[in-house]
């Protein structure tokens, strides 16, 4: 296991939501003030939007691949980042048959099962932030 991996795996554990852990994890290098501020962001991603759509840890991977990957203003559209992102939502529907939070997890004592889904997913982001 990579320490990305383990280190998301540990913030879950923790208490962070699953989107809150894979942006922490990510994102260590980034200065306090900045690192909260995704973490602010991140924060509404968790549980799949709150309505068990998308993936929580998968948001919180893209919002890392946007930090990398990301347009700045007046600059065109990232096709590397769309790549990526589709990259990702693939590979969680491989290894899950879906990318909806309800679809994947089990509807009772989910921790676990999100905790191994957090460590995964973190193991592949780092081949995608390469």
């Amino acid at each position: 296991m990579s320490k990305i991996a383990q280190r998301g795996r540990e913030l879950f554990e923790a208490g962070y939501s699953c989107s809150e852990s894979t942006w922490l994890a990510l994102n260590e290098d980034l200065p306090e003030e900045m690192l909260n501020f995704g973490l602010h962001l991140a924060g509404g991603f968790s549980g799949g939007l709150a309505s068990g759509k998308l993936c929580g840890a998968i948001s919180g991977i893209v919002l890392s691949l946007g930090r990398k990957y990301g347009r700045n203003m007046g600059e065109e559209r990232s096709e590397l980042l769309r790549e990526k992102v589709k990259m990702l939502v693939n590979y969680a529907e491989e290894v899950y048959n879906s990318s909806n939070c309800d679809e994947m997890r089990p509807a009772e004592d989910y921790r676990p099962f999100c905790a191994n889904l957090v460590e995964l997913l973190l193991e592949y982001a780092e081949t995608l932030m390469n």
